[in-house]
């Protein structure tokens, strides 16, 4: 067929009545969870929540006309108020009547009043003289008697001017409430509305586990409420704040805001009862909209002390992304939003995936599910599986790719992998013995011990048991966590129990490495003993010298398997940097191993602490590359021999070196006499 023919075909070929990439996929295919969109941004909710009917019951931001009116938006009730006191206040209501009715005190349309001036109102009748009209002081200013009441000659403009009894002994910013004052309380505590009156902006309070829709859903909120921007704040950035800054941050100016781990504020706090107390005071006259993040543990603790928290936000509990289908509809909303399709086959491979991962450590919800997306998605890029302005995924984008996130689905045979990497550490000889023996024999997960100084493996190895337990399917999961004790520790017993629980639960089932253990504290060993039962993991504690530690904790010596790391040999050391230029295709000169031996030795005998074994090695081995890259840079000719070849020149410079070289720099710069 010619092309001419083939030009004529096509253009007399029957066209659909709409094309087929503007046909948008089905709003709930069988076996998925509802969906709701709002601004271009889809939500996926369980039956628990109905995140549609939350959002439609959002208040939506009016039109202020004046301090006591608000023009509602169309199909809004409108708020009710005094009539408009000021000509100005009549002609901007005239103005808006098409989409709001201004109402009187009681309810009526409020009529237009001709006689009103355009800044006080109706005129009053004038007296001729400041004694007409009302008992007259002379004593007393017109300020004082404006209000036309009984004066209190030792009284300011400013104590009167609310119309209410008067407390000498408090501020205005006590009384400026306009009701009585409590002399113990504060302008926090008491103070009216900051800024107009009306209802306060909305707060809202998402209840849910990391990586279930918090950001999502707060853009949504943010789009209904606001703008559709979010200024984020997290719990880090407010400890230590005091807590008129704390009163700032909870209604600042601007977009809509976004306070992540709320749980985690409460527990940073000095004393959260102030706290929680500082944050419903100003949230009830706040102008600016906020949303919290609160996971669902601490909350039903919030909850149970703090009742009142329950009544200042809206509380909506999110999705906690664990059944397949909620999972299954999350990944066609991220496929879409990606321009990318799954076919039939794809679909049931995807199902079977994940129905079932876990979820190992903080990969859990929507993020596991963009994790297990993406890495199909960049298969199919790689493989060109776009048809025109889509991406058409296959069930063989997907294969492997459960395996790759969690050890434990790998196949038994792995297992070999897992101790050819452990075998090809340098040195740790007896601590390799003992985790074959642990390969071939252990049934059961096994607490460890690793003893022994920084940069000696200890995180390596506990990764390869971690993945061999996995595989062998001891651990449902087998992947590893790593922690230090100001990861678990708190300000009281209380954090400390919720920090560690918290950490433990993002172990269970794999592995739970927690380094320089020998400064946990007894509340937070008892924290991890608790989680045994409650979220079955494998404890590994690791440190540079135990012994004091595991006297004081007698139950960790009598059950927990201690292995020894003993430091590499500098001959180790330089084996270690050899085999990390030669992967990189580099070619070690002699002239450098012998002055890396001379710089190991002197390292190990500084016992500075700076000297962490094979972690210090990986760091001159990166900056040796990188000095040999800028010295290469300015040489002219180089060949690809010349490139690969590292000299004792690319070696970082030693102390000594770094000290005469900042001498000469200070030399050059003095100026001269």
């Amino acid at each position: 067929m010619s092309e001419t023919m083939v030009g004529d075909f096509l253009d007399y070929a029957p066209l659909p009545a709409r094309p087929v990439d503007d046909i948008a996929p089905p709003a709930q295919a069988p076996g998925e969870v509802p969906t709701v969109t709002r601004r271009g941004v889809t939500f996926v909710y369980g039956p628990e929540a109905d995140a549609e009917a939350f959002l439609d019951a959002l208040p939506v931001p009016g039109i202020a006309l004046d301090a006591t009116q608000v023009a509602a938006r169309p199909g809004r009730p409108p708020v009710t108020g005094r009539p408009p006191a000021t000509m100005l206040d009549q002609s901007a209501a005239a103005l808006l009547d098409a989409s709001a009715t201004v109402l009187d005190a009681s309810g009526a349309p409020a009529s237009f009043d001709p006689g009103a001036t355009m800044l006080d109102g109706p005129p009053p009748e004038v007296p001729t003289r400041p004694d007409q009209g009302r008992d007259f002081d002379p004593n007393a200013t017109m300020m004082d008697q404006g209000a036309g009441r009984q004066v209190d000659p030792n009284a300011t403009v400013f104590d009167q001017g609310a119309g209410r009894p008067v407390d000498l002994n408090a501020t205005m910013m006590d009384q400026g409430g306009a009701r009585p004052a409590g002399p113990p309380a504060t302008m926090l505590d008491q103070g009216g509305p900051a800024g107009p009156s009306g209802p306060a902006a909305v707060s809202v309070l998402l209840v849910g586990a990391p990586h279930t829709g918090q950001r999502r859903f707060a853009r949504m909120i943010a789009g209904i409420v606001g703008d559709g921007l979010l200024h984020v704040t997290d719990a880090e950035e407010l400890r230590g704040l005091a807590l008129e800054r704390l009163a700032t941050l909870f209604d600042q100016p601007g977009s809509v805001q976004l306070l992540e781990r709320l749980d985690a504020a409460v527990l940073d706090a000095q004393d959260p009862r102030v706290f929680l107390r500082t944050l419903r005071t100003v949230r009830a006259r706040a102008r600016t909209p906020m949303i919290t993040t609160c996971d669902p543990r601490s909350f039903r603790r919030f909850a149970r002390e703090y009742p009142e928290l329950e009544r200042t936000f809206r509380v909506f509990h999110l999705p906690e992304l664990r059944d397949v289908e909620e999972r299954t509809t999350l990944l066609r909303v991220l496929a879409d939003e990606r321009r990318a399709s799954l076919d039939t086959v794809a679909w049931d491979t995807a199902r079977e995936d994940l129905t079932r991962l876990r979820g190992p450590g903080d990969l859990t919800g929507a993020r596991l599910v963009e994790a297990y997306l993406d890495r199909a998605y960049q298969r199919a890029l790689g493989r060109g599986g776009g048809a025109r302005d889509r991406v058409v995924l296959q069930a063989q984008d997907f294969a492997g790719v459960p395996e790759t996130i969690e050890p434990a689905l790998r196949p038994a045979g792995d297992v070999d992998g897992y101790l050819e990497t452990l075998h090809q550490m340098i040195g740790l000889e007896e601590v390799k013995a003992e985790v074959d023996r642990l390969a071939a024999e252990a049934d059961e997960p096994v607490n460890l011990v690793f003893e022994g100084p920084p940069g000696t493996g200890k995180a390596t190895v506990a990764g390869i048991i971690g993945g061999v337990f996995g595989v062998l399917g001891v651990l449902p999961s087998g992947h590893l966590i790593q922690c230090r004790p100001e990861h678990l520790l708190g300000r009281d017993g209380l954090e400390t129990e919720l920090r560690t629980a918290a950490m433990v639960q993002q172990a269970e089932g794999g592995v739970l490495l927690v380094q320089q253990a020998e400064r946990l504290t007894p509340e937070a060993v008892a924290e991890l003993f608790r989680g045994f039962r409650e979220h079955p993991y494998q404890l590994v504690l690791a440190g540079r010298d135990l012994g004091d530690f595991l006297r004081a904790n007698p139950d960790i010596e009598a059950t927990f398997l201690k292995l020894d790391f003993a430091p590499p040999t500098d001959r180790e050391l330089v084996q270690l940097f050899t085999r990390l230029a030669e992967a990189k295709l580099y070619v070690v000169e002699e002239e450098l191993r012998v002055e890396l031996m001379t710089r190991i030795a002197t390292a190990r005998e500084a016992e500075d602490g700076d000297f962490a074994y094979g972690r210090t090695i990986h760091r001159w081995f990166d900056e040796t590359v990188a000095r040999q890259a800028r010295r290469l840079a300015g040489l002219v000719g180089a060949d690809a021999m010349t490139a690969a070849r590292l000299t004792s020149r690319d070696l970082p410079e030693s102390g000594l070196e770094r000290i005469l070289g900042e001498l000469n720099q200070t030399l050059r710069a003095e100026p001269e006499h």
